[in-house]
């Protein structure tokens, strides 16, 4: 049976550990996939690679399985970091990681990693400018960074913000602001790393919540325990009860659609860049 105590204050980062769930991202596999073709990761050219709020280790697993090389995935709750050894076990992988870790400082030495990765994490994190140093001085030189994260239309309606907030209040304890795309750019430029190149997405930002991604992660009969679990917290948690209501609302109006297929407010961006040598 599933315990019930702790789960009062859990963000959606604890409890999607709990669930076995890795959240997912914006833009999905696809956007994975994207990203490491433009970093041109590949199985002969074994690297040292970090993720940024791993989550339960989807991600950093993928790579680890595809494309050999030493990856290491740090996030700030031990649940995801749980559930990433756990996966990582299950795939019988020797070459992947996971710590408890704060990207605003990573415990790692400098130019420790050829190339440093993030999916849905830096716009969340407290202080971006301040993490994204730390990404730039564990990165070797000329080595890597990519980064997907939502971004915001400008001149979105001020409920679009509000809606955000709502949620990332309820997820982890405090709001923040989504940057534009070239906010995004400014961010990375300003850090030191060059060569940038991004790629904005408004179509299919909502990628990782479809059934034909789900049954990819997880398998039928993961995504049926992942959905009994969560029966369970929906009724036994008022907190994640809550939160998940205020979720749904926020996927109705800030990934609303226009005539074209394309959300109206927000999109996603697959971003990398270069440390110089």
């Amino acid at each position: 049976m599933v315990k019930t105590k702790k789960t009062t204050n859990l963000t959606i980062y604890d409890i999607g550990g709990k669930l076995g769930s890795t959240g997912g991202h914006f833009g999905g596999i696809a956007a994975t996939e994207l990203m490491i073709s433009k970093l041109g990761i590949s199985s002969s050219n074994a690297v040292k690679i970090l993720e940024i709020g791993c989550g339960t280790g989807g991600t950093s697993c993928l790579i680890a399985e595809q494309y050999g090389g030493e990856v290491t995935g740090i996030d700030i709750s031990e649940d995801m970091i749980e559930g990433a050894r756990k996966r990582a076990v299950k795939k019988g992988l020797k070459n992947v990681t996971f710590k408890v870790a704060n990207a605003h400082k990573l415990p790692f030495e400098n130019e420790s990693f050829d190339i440093v990765i993030a999916e849905s994490a830096t716009a969340l994190i407290p202080d971006p400018s301040k993490a994204l140093s730390e990404y730039y001085r564990v990165t070797k030189p000329n080595g890597q960074v990519g980064n997907i994260d939502l971004f915001i239309i400008p001149g979105a309606p001020e409920k679009v913000f509000e809606l955000i907030n709502e949620v990332i209040i309820g997820a982890v304890g405090r709001a923040i602001k989504i940057p534009t795309a070239d906010q995004y750019y400014k961010l990375f430029e300003e850090a030191g790393y060059t060569n940038l190149s991004i790629e904005k997405n408004q179509e299919s930002v909502l990628e990782y919540t479809s059934f034909k991604y789900m049954k990819k992660e997880y398998g039928i009969l993961g995504l049926t325990k992942i959905t009994l679990k969560m029966c369970y917290y929906m009724i036994f948690n008022g907190a994640f009860r809550r939160l998940l209501f205020k979720i749904r609302k926020f996927q109705r109006v800030v990934f609303e659609k226009d005539e074209n297929g394309k959300c109206r407010y927000v999109g996603y961006i697959v971003l990398v860049g270069q440390k110089p040598g």
